[in-house]
């Protein structure tokens, strides 16, 4: 398990994202972009946990789950046509909309990390000294 299986696995999940939004032809409404960052979230938190946990620490983690989840974004963000707002502004829109969904990815983050080993999603760490077998 390496930070190349994170990379592998974070392009996987942002090709099948492209695929989806393309079947959608540009009908992706603001909630349905939002569930879709959302569950990019929970599956990147997983995706390094699983492919790097031992080998990151928590700071490196979150860094490597910030940069894939701005990919994500990207890719969600210029498929949302904002019909209030004309095509001229969009792109400064997006950039926009970018940085305040990255300010909340980053709370979002924390919290699903929270959640995760609070309900043993993860599993707990081994103090020094001791096992985990009983």
């Amino acid at each position: 398990m390496s930070l190349e299986d994170i990379k592998t696995g974070a392009q996987a999940l942002i090709d099948n994202l492209k695929v989806k939004l393309a079947e959608l032809k540009g009908r992706l409404s603001l909630s349905s972009a939002w569930k879709i960052i959302q569950e990019s979230l929970a599956k990147v938190v997983l995706l390094i946990e699983q492919k790097a946990g031992e080998v990151l620490s928590g700071p490196d983690k979150k860094a490597a789950a910030m940069l894939i989840i701005s990919n994500v974004i990207d890719v969600v963000v210029v498929a949302v046509d904002v019909p209030f707002v004309p095509e001229l502004v969009e792109k400064q829109f997006d950039v926009f909309i970018k940085k305040f969904l990255m300010a909340i990815a980053s709370g979002s983050i924390d919290a699903l990390v929270s959640t995760f080993h609070s309900t043993n999603v993860f599993p707990p760490k081994e103090e020094e000294g001791k096992a985990n077998d009983v």
